[in-house]
């Protein structure tokens, strides 16, 4: 299971209600630094591990609510920020405590949809009374469980599995090719790739290819003439990076179909069908619109980096029109407003998780702000979106007008 599909499951609470000995209790290692002292917890610590007939998720530690002070804040903050990757939230509490700290946060969750479970920690202090257990489950708690670590992990891993919605493998071309199949990916060996090996999206598109019992052929864009020239072979499908999209094109058989890493892993990673819609949004875009570049990781930008400087230019040169371009990596909030920008225009997310995605761009869609994503950019602006969605989808070209 790739990173992107592992289900984070993150402990919140109040300072000292035992979240970090829990974790290492769990994992039966010292994942967290356990103290006395309030607010040993800074930033959020993650721990990947393997739960027993279940598979791999990651454990989130956070910093305490009720963090104080000005570092505190920003603590409190870097907590906040690790909701939108957050698929089942644990929220540990202590002495049957309900108080405005617990109500927000629980609040926060059924906003955002979290499933929760609350663990009542320290039982063998004070155990849980009713009326604290049907408080938290009147206000959505999926579980609730007076615990102590002097009882086996067991108990707790448990309940963990339960409530846990195991990630579905999702194929990007499922259904766009089949058995025996050949599928060519033409990927660029140049300045902006990394040395010595492919990049996630290229990686896993090959697994599933053969997950598929498809053959994938991969080749360097400058060996694509030479394969037409020499070979017999006709894919049933190709696929290439967003950077080189419109020289592959102009090579490929308008017959044969064409789709971009980015598109394919737009199926899988966020509002797919939002991401369609939000792509004619460049259309009509008008003097002075504002355009959030969004990038899921932080990388050092290249002189021919997709995000910041091949959509720049290119919707520049498209558009005609003088636009304002801002951008936002990671979990950094925007530079303005989400309701100033005309359109947002979403990396193709290979190293965050669908919920991450569809979290940060719920917003903007409730909103009505067009989104999108760089590979549907990219084909609209060299006029070939419709073939290249249809052929990650198998809708004709018509039906994505």
């Amino acid at each position: 299971m790739s990173r992107d599909q592992t289900p984070y499951i993150s402990f919140y609470g109040k300072r000292n209600t035992g979240k970090s000995s829990l974790i290492n209790h769990i994992t039966g290692q010292k994942v967290s630094i356990v103290s006395s002292l309030p607010g040993t917890t800074t930033d959020p610590v993650k721990k990947s591990m393997e739960l027993p007939q279940f598979g791999k998720v990651v454990l989130v530690d956070t910093a305490g609510i009720d963090d104080q002070g000005e570092k505190g804040f920003l603590r409190i903050s870097s907590s906040y920020k690790m909701l939108n990757k957050t698929d089942l939230a644990v929220l540990v509490i202590t002495s049957n405590s309900l108080d405005k700290y617990e109500q927000n946060l629980t609040t926060k969750f059924n906003k955002k949809n979290i499933p929760y479970i609350v663990i009542h920690n320290k039982s063998d202090k004070e155990i849980a009374s009713q009326s604290i257990i049907e408080k938290y489950k009147n206000r959505g708690a999926k579980l609730f469980l007076d615990y102590s670590v002097k009882e086996p992990p067991a108990i707790l891993i448990n309940a963990l599995k339960k409530e846990t919605i195991k990630p579905t493998t999702n194929s990007m071309v499922k259904g766009i090719i089949k058995k025996g199949d050949t599928v060519l990916l033409v990927i660029p060996i140049d300045g902006g790739s990394p040395a010595d090996r492919l990049i996630l999206p290229q990686v896993k598109t090959i697994r599933d290819i053969l997950n598929n019992n498809a053959f994938a052929l991969t080749i360097k864009n400058s060996e694509l003439d030479l394969f037409f020239k020499n070979s017999t072979v006709k894919p049933a499908l190709v696929i290439t990076d967003s950077r080189i999209y419109n020289s592959v094109a102009t090579t490929i058989p308008i017959e044969i179909p064409l789709t971009s890493f980015s598109i394919l892993q737009a199926k899988i990673k966020g509002p797919f069908n939002n991401y369609i819609e939000g792509a004619h949004k460049i259309d009509s875009l008008k003097e002075n619109d504002k355009i959030l570049i969004s990038e899921t990781c932080t990388h050092m930008p290249s002189c021919n980096d997709i995000g910041r400087v091949l959509i720049p230019d290119m919707l520049k040169k498209y558009t005609e029109k003088n636009l304002c371009i801002h951008f936002k990596s990671g979990s950094d909030i925007p530079p303005e407003p989400i309701t100033n920008y005309a359109l947002i225009i979403q990396c193709g997310a290979c190293m965050t998780t669908k919920t991450d995605i569809v979290n940060q761009l719920s917003t903007a869609i409730k909103k009505g702000i067009a989104v999108t994503n760089y590979g549907m950019a990219i084909t609209l602006m060299q006029n070939d979106f419709e073939r290249a969605v249809s052929s990650a989808t198998k809708n004709s070209p018509d039906q994505l007008r």
